[in-house]
């Protein structure tokens, strides 16, 4: 049977693709194995972490690194990896040694450089990039939003200074290029259709192969159960209108939108008096700065550090809002609709995939608070059918990477 091994940087205790699509192959009798750069997990025979003073180095050396990178940059907010000089050549790894076909998920971070991933790439295993993002199709920013440098060459760079025509984004574009160009073992998998077609329309894939795999959500954890009772696990009014946001780094996450959010819930409160709504936030911990800026009151839910936790949340919220301004595939908002709680979402990136306007949610236009404000109450005051999303269960899921890997072996 074959040996599949994924390498990813962190793993969190909760929300982490690349280890719910480890978990769900191993119940579907696959070999499976995550090598991981740092994780709080403990370590079985299916997952190795690195330990030691050497791995924390790495770390604090890749921070600098990309401090001093984003110190050349005109716009700090946007997410740009760098991976050059700080890595861990993983080829000799027993785990890598034995594997028949590599996954790569996130390996930023310190874990792998581009110089690692050819060491990989030269023991002629195919080796699989499942794309979390839009890193592996760029010069190095992990969402592009309105550049399209990444069909070219990624020069003028606009997070650079104006009319420079090398820059960081440029030298990892043109190091990408060499890398893919020159190996026929690498193959790309795309969560979602929007992230699919970008990155056949990226100039680093040309000719490459491309597919389309969402990502794992066991629909045995996320399922819908009685509201109120919900509610009242987590202490919520039973008979309070809950509409809930998710973000992990907090409100201050400019990707995430909650500006847009903030300016929606203000909006609704002045033209629609008789909604009893409460907010909640998972993710974060309480801010003052927040709970000022709207007049609603909000409950905090900090860390979900586990799927069961998150299930009876979004059982508990009678909509689920996620203006997000860059999403591949948002695994929250799909676990929402599995839990048959509808979803207001910005009609973009691969989020489309998932709601379906005034069927499970409501498509807001793009960066607009007003239409952000008209979906949340349209769906408050509607009842909306919420099918069941069985083409995301995980069986088909699964079999679609077992029909991909034998296609590749």
């Amino acid at each position: 049977m074959l040996k599949v091994v994924h390498l990813q940087s962190v793993l969190p205790s909760y929300g982490n693709a690349p280890y719910r699509l480890h978990e769900a192959m191993l119940k579907h009798g696959m070999v499976s194995s995550i090598l991981a750069f740092n994780t709080p997990r403990a370590q079985t025979k299916n997952l190795y972490s690195f330990t030691g003073l050497k791995k924390l180095l790495k770390i604090k050396l890749y921070g600098i690194l990309q401090k001093y990178i984003a110190s050349q940059k005109k716009y700090n907010t946007y997410l740009f990896s760098y991976p050059f000089i700080i890595g861990n050549n993983v080829s000799k790894h027993p785990m890598i040694v034995n594997a028949d076909i590599i996954y790569l998920h996130w390996i930023n971070g310190g874990f792998l450089s581009l110089k690692n991933i050819r060491q990989i790439l030269d023991l002629g295993k195919p080796v699989v990039f499942f794309m979390h993002d839009m890193w592996t199709i760029t010069g190095g920013c992990h969402h592009s939003f309105d550049c399209e440098g990444y069909k070219s060459t990624c020069e003028f760079c606009p997070l650079y200074k104006k009319g420079e025509k090398h820059t960081y984004a440029s030298k990892e574009f043109k190091e990408k290029q060499a890398l893919f160009v020159e190996f026929n073992n690498v193959y790309f998998v795309a969560p979602s259709k929007w992230l699919e077609k970008c990155a056949k329309q990226s100039a680093l894939l040309i000719n490459k192969p491309i597919f389309h795999i969402p990502n794992i959500i066991d629909e045995q954890i996320f399922k819908p159960f009685n509201k109120k009772i919900a509610k009242q696990i987590l202490n919520i009014n039973p008979d309070a209108t809950t509409v809930t946001f998710g973000c992990v780094a907090g409100t201050g996450n400019s990707f995430k939108g909650w500006n847009y959010l903030e300016k929606a819930f203000n909006k609704i409160y002045l033209e629609n008096k008789e909604l009893n709504i409460e907010i909640l936030i998972f993710g974060s911990e309480y801010d003052q700065t927040t709970v000022n800026s709207i007049p609603y009151p909000i409950r905090f839910f900090g860390k979900l550090n586990d799927d069961i936790s998150m299930a009876v949340l979004d059982n508990a919220t009678d909509l689920y809002v996620a203006p997000s301004l860059a999403e591949n595939f948002s695994l929250t908002v799909l676990e929402n609709i599995m839990c048959g709680t509808p979803v207001v979402a910005f009609n973009n990136g691969g989020t489309i995939d998932i709601v379906e306007h005034k069927i499970n949610g409501y498509l807001a236009e793009y960066k607009s608070s007003d239409d952000l404000a008209a979906g949340i109450v349209f769906c408050l005051e509607n009842e909306l059918p919420i099918p069941a999303p069985e083409h995301f269960y995980v069986k088909k899921s699964i079999q679609k990477h077992l029909d991909f890997i034998k296609s590749i072996s």
